[in-house]
């Protein structure tokens, strides 16, 4: 069933990219090529990302592409230079990839919650509440890979097997980003014994990035992101790519 997702999602993916590169008016940059964006593969927030940014590149007459990569690679390739720049990622990457700049309007939020199996008892409010539990994360979630350093932690791959460690008691609580535990869950039969606690253990703004090279580009895309968040028309490309994910996920459950 995970096949059958990933290939949608690399369908729309391809189809998109194609649609909006071919209706770009032309760049009023000088630019003579594409800006090439790095995205991480499979993670529901940055196929969000590539969609709202069509529309942010779009509106600033900038021609760009997506080369999809695994998520740790994805930053790597763009601060090496490889990429102009990647989807979107919290502020705090740069001081690690310090070859990335942040454009300063947040393109979108995320918000993470704890998971755990229903009929435990729970309760975790902080990072700390997990000191002496054994603790599940996703490779490539920077925020969660910060905040659990020092602890008893299993990082896997993906969602589909951050819940079966859960559901198979590998893992006491696992940490997972709200809209692709969402999509995980929908589609796995063992959701029925998986539940989250109501409050959100982590939310933060997501930053498009550029490489330094790139830094010219940095204002006028702010300026784009700015507009549009204020007559509303970013919030309308949020929850249009939001419905897009959903469409995809409804298709693949059926």
């Amino acid at each position: 069933m995970r096949s059958v997702f990933n290939s949608a999602i690399s369908f729309i993916f391809l189809t998109t990219v194609m649609a909006a590169v071919a209706t770009f008016p032309k760049a009023a940059h000088s630019q003579t090529n594409p800006i090439k964006l790095c995205m991480a593969n499979l993670i529901s927030v940055h196929f969000m990302g590539n969609l709202i940014l069509q529309e942010v590149y779009q509106n600033a007459r900038i021609k760009v592409e997506f080369s999809p990569f695994p998520s740790n690679r994805s930053l790597i390739m763009a601060n090496e230079g490889y990429c102009d720049g990647e989807v979107a990622r919290i502020k705090q990457v740069t001081k690690k990839f310090k070859n990335l700049m942040i454009v300063p309007t947040p393109l979108l939020e995320i918000i993470s919650y704890v998971y755990y199996r229903k009929g435990d008892v729970i309760k975790t409010t902080s990072w700390k509440d997990l000191k002496g539990k054994r603790v599940g994360i996703i490779r490539g979630e920077i925020y969660a890979e910060k905040a659990t350093e020092g602890m008893n932690v299993e990082t896997v791959p993906d969602y589909a097997r951050l819940f079966q460690l859960l559901h198979i008691k590998r893992i006491d609580q696992a940490i997972g980003l709200s809209i692709p535990a969402f999509r995980a869950l929908a589609i796995d039969p063992r959701s029925n014994v998986i539940s989250r606690l109501p409050m959100p253990i982590f939310r933060a703004p997501l930053y498009h990035l550029l490489h330094k090279k790139n830094a010219t580009l940095v204002a006028p895309l702010d300026k784009v992101l700015k507009a549009m968040e204020k007559d509303g028309r970013l919030e309308r490309a949020q929850k249009r790519a939001l419905n897009k994910l959903i469409q995809i996920e409804t298709k693949v459950s059926e």
